[in-house]
């Protein structure tokens, strides 16, 4: 029969054993959910640069667009920076 002694420096062991599995999963979950926001901020750079490309080659007439989902999107575009336009000239008109 186990003294017991024996038995809480088991249980000692086998908690530590869990505790430092269930750390090293948290912290891998943790490297890895930073890797995924990471890559997942990238794509969103990515599409964004993507649809600016867009933007200015159908500005310079450069390509055609027939969508009219993309060409709704490219008039609220239009009508946003116009509205930029007269905030920046009502903002310098207040120096």
């Amino acid at each position: 029969m186990a003294s017991l002694w024996e038995k809480v420096k088991n249980w000692l062991e086998d908690t530590t054993k869990q505790v430092l599995k269930e750390t090293e999963d948290l912290s891998r979950k943790g490297r890895l959910k930073m890797q995924i926001n990471s890559l997942n901020r990238e794509i969103d750079k990515k599409f964004s640069y993507l649809g600016g490309l867009v933007y200015q080659w159908v500005n310079e007439n450069k390509i055609d667009i027939t969508d009219e989902k993309i060409k709704e999107v490219i008039t609220e575009i239009k009508k946003l920076e116009e509205e930029l336009k007269l905030k920046e000239e009502e903002y310098k008109k207040i120096d």
